[in-house]
């Protein structure tokens, strides 16, 4: 880990709180480790929850894409529909 201006202000507040309010190494030395797992956790939730929301706008952006699709498919059918049913009534009105 880093030295940073907070890392440090953190080292010098154990080192306080351990001489002043007799609190035990260990128990600082596992809040430290918990911390460290929970901000570990905290950060691949986070990346896991970016890759979810991207991965979701590109379902998305398919399943816009497919709608977009079906409706062209539906005109062509409806027209289709509308030249058959025409054909139909001709070879009705041969008969």
């Amino acid at each position: 880990m880093r030295l940073t201006a907070l890392n440090a202000r953190l080292l010098v507040g154990v080192g306080l709180a351990t001489v002043l309010l007799g609190v035990n190494p260990a128990t600082i030395a596992r809040d430290n480790y918990l911390y460290d797992n929970l901000m570990r956790s905290h950060d691949a939730l986070l990346s896991q929850r970016d890759e979810l929301q991207q991965a979701r706008t590109d379902v998305a952006g398919q399943i816009d894409r497919l709608n977009a699709k079906a409706v062209r498919i539906d005109q062509y059918l409806k027209q289709v529909d509308d030249s058959l049913r025409d054909v139909n009534q001709a070879l009705n009105n041969i008969r």
